[in-house]
């Protein structure tokens, strides 16, 4: 049988950044050289305040910080700190913006650690510097006892000084009425609202009424309720809006999403203590408020005594996250260069080589190329006000540049500032030329499939 060939060739293009020996000629993102900063002198102090805490009882813990690498701070360069011992963190998310609204990092706040990364914003400037704050809670100590703790927040600095106290407990309760709030920790979108009622336990005379206005910065959430109800011989049970009113122990009616009534029939109200909890939300304009603040009235009449009418306000305090950065530009006179991969800020390309030129072609630099570092970037200092230009003249293996291309740029007089230049490379790419033959001519397909590897990957 006669064999034939048939050939088909197909050109493949790929990039070059597939093979292993590229990973050599450039810095290919922040997990090459981010550095951790707690242990790195970075943190400059820190405070717990207040320092002295009731059980349950909130602090704010600021942080200030400034870079003193000589300006090595790098994109990914993280700050990982430790929430002190028996307090528990807000958990949050913090964007670190200067005073323009430029973001240089974020910090991230978990009940237990605060960990802060930075981007490409801390290559540009110098003298990055800045501070952090958030909120914790005190955590339980046995009642009657004060327990007093060290901490540096996992930093190289001394430690600070604080402490933990519960008050005894059990204790007759002394009012009928009072309403308190809270926000937990691990939900900072949420206030706590709490209507105490009949805590003694009394006989009465007449229903108890209770008006609750919400205040601005928060909006009632009205599936949120649960009510304990506790007899007198302290067996309780926890319904919900509509098992409350179903049962009959009298009714919540909502007027819109910042009041409500709450109306306790006398026959059930009589030696039952009532314990009301709901929920309201923050919006977005109240999580820049300081406090949050309700308003309540009451009336009720205890069996022998006269009616009562009370009034009243209670505040809860946000729990709060804050925080920024500056950073200065370069000096006057000074263009820094910042070499750039694909586009990409966080890849950043080292031994890049520059000749630098007055516009009439003058060199600059005593006519020495100057060469980007191992962050990418390279500085030259002190230009006289005027017009320059950059050509660039090498590069590493398989990375494209034209050194033709006349980069210009200006050098302004009276300027408070000098220039960053953000210069991008592209991958080179190649083609591949692939050759099918066909040994047998009945076994040719319509279609082939061809597979490209790169040390054994699959491209």
């Amino acid at each position: 049988m006669k064999r034939e060939k048939n050939t088909v060739t197909s050109y493949i293009l790929i990039s070059v950044l597939m093979l292993a020996s590229v990973f050599q000629t450039f810095v290919p993102s922040s997990e090459a050289k981010a550095a951790e900063l707690s242990q790195e002198n970075f943190v400059d102090d820190f405070s717990i305040s207040p320092d002295t805490l009731t059980h349950g009882e909130d602090t704010r813990i600021s942080i200030s910080f400034s870079d003193k690498s000589g300006n090595n701070m790098s994109v990914g360069d993280t700050l990982t700190l430790q929430v002190p011992e028996n307090l528990e963190a807000t958990r949050a998310t913090q964007l670190l913006k200067n005073s323009e609204g430029v973001t240089f990092g974020v910090c991230e706040v978990s009940s237990n650690q605060v960990k802060c990364t930075f981007n490409e914003m801390v290559e540009k400037l110098n003298n990055i510097r800045g501070e952090f704050f958030y909120t914790a809670t005190a955590g339980f100590v046995e009642p009657g006892s004060t327990v007093d703790y060290t901490t540096n927040l996992g930093t190289n600095l001394d430690g600070k000084n604080y402490s933990i106290t519960a008050l005894e407990g059990g204790t007759e309760p002394g009012v009928f009425f009072y309403k308190t709030g809270d926000m937990l920790p691990s939900d900072p979108d949420h206030v706590r609202w709490f209507l105490n009622a009949n805590l003694k336990k009394d006989y009465l005379n007449s229903d108890i009424n209770i008006q609750d206005t919400i205040q601005e910065g928060q909006e009632l959430v009205e599936d949120s309720f649960s009510i304990t109800i506790e007899d007198y011989f302290g067996q309780s049970k926890v319904l919900t809006k509509e098992e409350f009113e179903a049962e009959q122990y009298g009714t919540v009616s909502i007027h819109n999403n910042m009041s409500f009534n709450i109306n306790i029939y006398q026959d059930k109200a009589s030696t039952n203590a009532f314990y009301i909890m709901y929920l309201t939300e923050i919006t977005e304009n109240g999580k820049k408020q300081e406090k949050f603040v309700n308003n309540y009235e009451t009336d009720y009449t205890i069996l022998h005594e006269e009616p009562v009418s009370e009034s009243g306000t209670h505040e809860v305090n946000n729990r709060f996250t804050g925080g920024g950065v500056e950073g200065d530009p370069p000096l006057p006179g000074t263009v820094r260069i910042i070499k750039t991969l694909n586009n990409d800020e966080n890849l950043l390309l080292e031994n890049v080589s520059f000749n630098i030129f007055k516009a009439d072609g003058t060199p600059v630099n005593n006519g020495e190329p100057i060469i980007t570092n191992n962050e990418g970037m390279v500085e030259v200092a002190n230009l006289p006000a005027g017009e320059y230009y950059l050509q660039e003249i090498s590069a590493p293996n398989h990375i494209e540049f034209d050194e033709n291309n006349k980069i210009f740029f200006t050098i302004e007089p009276n300027s408070d500032e000098g220039l960053i230049l953000s210069i991008n490379n592209n991958i080179a790419t190649t083609s591949v030329p692939v050759e099918k033959v066909w040994e047998l001519q009945d076994k040719e397909a319509e279609t082939v499939t061809i597979h490209l590897l790169a040390d054994g990957e699959r491209v």
